[in-house]
């Protein structure tokens, strides 16, 4: 009866165990965990076969439930005793069946974690930690993380080493002052979907991290100071509904730091007095009213097989040519960055098209005849093809409405499917496509000449992979000048300078106004003698910096360079010119117009 009785027990305990844990801990996964036990053997490797699968969790599993003949065939009470407390329990057990049906968390019980660490630690009741010699701050396990006074996280000795930081999926907050004061880490942060707090201070003084901070949607609760003093995070965009927030969570950030949310969720912003300003009187920054803009986009990317050469992708034919999915990656998350956090890029369909695109009369090349003429021009021309003679004229005669007929677009953009389209071309195709144009009713100059159809109106992009994201950011600009000019007027500098709307004294440039430039345009910086002189080292007076405040423009002036844009470089130039782009909240009383011009980019002040 007695024996009936464990014989029992055990049933019901493994019972328990199989109907607890993930069906991918059945299938029998081997592990080869590298952290010892006290003996040597491998933590987990109750039966000493230098490897840990689904039989140590069954011989363990019928130990703990009592079964008869299995004590002898632990060979290890040391690799059994997981959590390293002296007694073999259940608790051994759950962490073993964790681990193998890959649970987050539970593998710092198995690796060597610290072993290749300048330090380490633990900072939770399931939370570990470890500074690698590259200045990772590698978080590992799940759960909550403990809170510290100011001064008193376990790296803080060590926090002028920190320069990245590094959470698991599993835990669920940030502790009181965790991060305080480590100033070297640099970038941007990147915060867990599982997150739900983040304490008092916990990133306060953390002068290098930078960009627009995405705050996940789990989260509940921000404390106090959590960001103060982090100057150069620039934005916020909240993925979930309004969190309680403490005092200064975000004061002595980046000049102009603004606020959004999805659209799901803009009734509990709406509805919490402490966003639901138009600017300035929550903490010193700005949440603006107008939810954050999901854009949609269709890619039709021409990047058909050769064959001839290998089999590849027309982009990889030349090693300089780049992959338009990583243009693509690099250009949206741009454009987030300097939209601080207001345009967010979502790709809703992907196309590789097998084949070069058509101009207005029907014509393509093939890929043979495309490749027959690109390798005697790279040899002709010492690599310089495009200089070749015998490519066919290609002009600006793609056909738009073929391809956006063929795929449906203009149905789609009417059913919010679809907000905007990106074709992908190589170069010397003998289809030309203009860097941006407009589609749609009411279809205006946008770089190029509007396309009249019957649907509302959009932006088709032409990129390409010959290019990089520095020049993808600069057909951005252009349709931002366009739209711009749509909105303001046509610029007319030659009038008096206290008559210039705001586009006027946003776009001017010292060659036009000696003293008054504003960041000037695409091709002129504010210094600039000619298109694209980027790189002019000339210092001038400019109100540049001023635009990060509007519309509380202050009239005063800096001494700027090429210095303050990237020296030369068109990407950092670009990204500097969108950056200084009006974003705030509300409309301007005296113009009409609203004060975040990013919606005229968007074209979402249509909607």
């Amino acid at each position: 009866m007695k024996n009936r009785t464990r014989l029992l027990a055990g049933l019901l305990s493994l019972l328990f165990l199989f109907t607890s844990i993930p069906a991918a801990a059945l299938a029998g996964e081997t592990f080869v965990p590298t952290k010892k036990a006290k003996d040597g053997t491998l933590v987990g490797d109750v039966n000493k076969n230098n490897t840990v699968d689904a039989t140590d969790r069954m011989l363990l599993a019928r130990f703990l439930a009592g079964w008869e003949g299995y004590a002898d065939r632990i060979l290890s009470m040391d690799a059994a005793d997981i959590d390293r407390d002296g007694d073999v329990n259940a608790k051994d057990r759950m962490l073993l069946a964790r681990f193998l049906a890959g649970w987050e968390g539970y593998e710092v019980y198995f690796e060597n974690f610290g072993v290749d660490a300048v330090d380490h630690g633990k900072c939770g009741d399931n939370l570990f930690w470890e500074l690698l010699k590259d200045g990772t701050l590698r978080i590992a396990g799940s759960g909550k993380m403990y809170d510290y006074e100011a001064g008193t996280a376990p790296w803080y000795e060590r926090r002028e080493s920190i320069t990245k930081l590094a959470f698991p999926a599993g835990i669920t907050s940030i502790g009181f002052y965790a991060f305080s004061a480590c100033d070297s880490l640099t970038g941007s942060l990147s915060l867990p979907d599982g997150l739900i707090s983040i304490g008092d201070g916990a990133f306060r003084g953390c002068q290098g991290i930078e960009g627009v901070l995405t705050v996940p949607e789990k989260v509940d609760t921000i404390g106090s100071s959590a960001f103060e003093g982090c100057e150069k995070i620039i934005g916020a965009v909240f993925k979930g509904e309004a969190p309680s927030m403490g005092d200064n969570v975000f004061s002595n950030t980046a000049d102009g730091f603004v606020i959004y949310c999805e659209a799901r969720n803009a009734d509990s912003f709406a509805s919490d007095s402490a966003y639901n300003k138009e600017k300035a009187t929550w903490n010193g920054y700005y949440f603006d009213s107008k939810i954050q803009e999901k854009i949609k986009v269709l890619v039709l990317n021409f990047d058909p097989i050769f064959e001839q050469a290998g089999g590849v992708r027309q982009h990889e034919l030349l090693d300089w040519w780049n992959d338009p999915h990583e243009l693509a990656q690099g250009y949206s998350q741009d454009m987030f960055e300097v939209s601080r956090g207001y345009l967010d890029y979502e790709i809703a369909e992907w196309l590789d098209l097998e084949e070069l695109p058509r101009d207005l009369d029907g014509i393509a090349y093939t890929p043979e005849e495309y490749y027959d003429i690109l390798i005697p021009a790279i040899d002709a021309t010492d690599g310089a093809y495009w200089q070749y003679p015998g490519w066919r004229n290609s002009g600006f005669n793609f056909d738009y409405d073929w391809y956006l007929s063929k795929y449906h677009v203009y149905d789609r953009v009417n059913r919010g499917e679809i907000d905007e389209v990106w074709f992908f071309t190589g170069p010397m195709e003998g289809a030309g496509l203009y860097e941006s144009r407009m589609v749609g009713r009411g279809a205006y100059w946008c770089n190029s000449p509007g396309l009249e159809k019957d649907c509302d109106m959009f932006v088709a992009f032409g990129f390409s992979y010959e290019r990089g994201i520095g020049e993808m950011l600069e057909d951005a600009g252009h349709r931002a000048e366009s739209i711009l000019h749509e909105v303001y007027g046509w610029a007319d500098y030659e009038k008096d300078y206290h008559d210039f709307n705001d586009w006027e004294k946003f776009s001017v440039y010292d060659l036009l106004k000696p003293g008054m430039s504003g960041p000037g345009n695409v091709h002129f910086a504010p210094n600039s003698e000619s298109d694209y002189d980027w790189g002019n080292s000339t210092p001038v007076e400019s109100f540049c910096d001023d635009w990060i405040h509007y519309p509380d423009l202050t009239g005063e002036k800096k001494t700027v360079d090429c210095s303050d844009w990237g020296d030369g470089d068109i990407r950092l130039h670009h990204k500097w010119w969108f950056h200084l782009f009006p974003h705030t909240g509300g409309m301007n009383p005296e113009s009409g117009k609203f004060n975040n011009w990013w919606r005229y980019y968007s074209l979402g002040y249509l909607k």
